[in-house]
């Protein structure tokens, strides 16, 4: 009878160059169509408006300062652009990132780095159902001060708080030994 070889977690730091090259790989595409759609939803920033607030007397009345801040937040659609680049920038991870899980349980950067990622309980290549979870249990990973990707310092198994909700692990792959 043969023992089952316990896998070897992917550490911190090997997730966070797969996840450096990502990002990178990700950027030079997503970059110019976000600022194109942008551009086609948005008028142009009027820069003298926001160069104006660093006025030194502007600077010096805190009243007249809020005042020109909310009035550019308003008028020049502040809060609407971040969340509407925000969503695209969403758009175009999950369009880089899915793909990629459903075909080879990583991306380029974690199979650069020799990592995938798999079902925590069976080792198998997770389902696309899990892809899913997962992705979108980055949100939770992120929005706390990116405490769910920190996390993965902190346990034994290396997992973040988006591959706990997904009930997945991301493991070191090993060279298969030849005959």
């Amino acid at each position: 009878m043969s023992e089952i070889e316990q896998p070897q977690y992917a550490t911190f730091n090997r997730r966070m160059w797969a996840a450096t090259v990502d990002v990178f790989i990700i950027s030079l595409f997503s970059l110019n169509i976000i600022n194109y759609l942008m551009d086609r939803i948005f008028p142009p920033l009027d820069m003298d408006k926001i160069y104006a607030i660093a006025n030194p007397e502007i600077l010096s009345d805190t009243g007249k300062l809020i005042e020109l801040l909310l009035k550019n937040m308003f008028e020049q659609h502040l809060l609407e652009r971040a969340f509407m680049q925000n969503l695209f920038t969403f758009i175009c991870f999950a369009a880089y990132i899915l793909p990629f899980w459903f075909c080879y349980s990583a991306t380029p950067g974690k199979m650069l780095m020799r990592i995938k990622i798999v079902d925590a309980a069976t080792l198998q290549p997770m389902s696309k159902e899990k892809s899913i979870i997962r992705f979108f249990s980055y949100i939770v990973s992120f929005v706390p001060l990116t405490f769910g990707f920190i996390w993965i310092m902190l346990n034994k198994k290396k997992l973040g708080f988006h591959d706990m909700l997904a009930k997945t692990v991301v493991i070191v792959q090993t060279k298969k030994k030849e005959l």
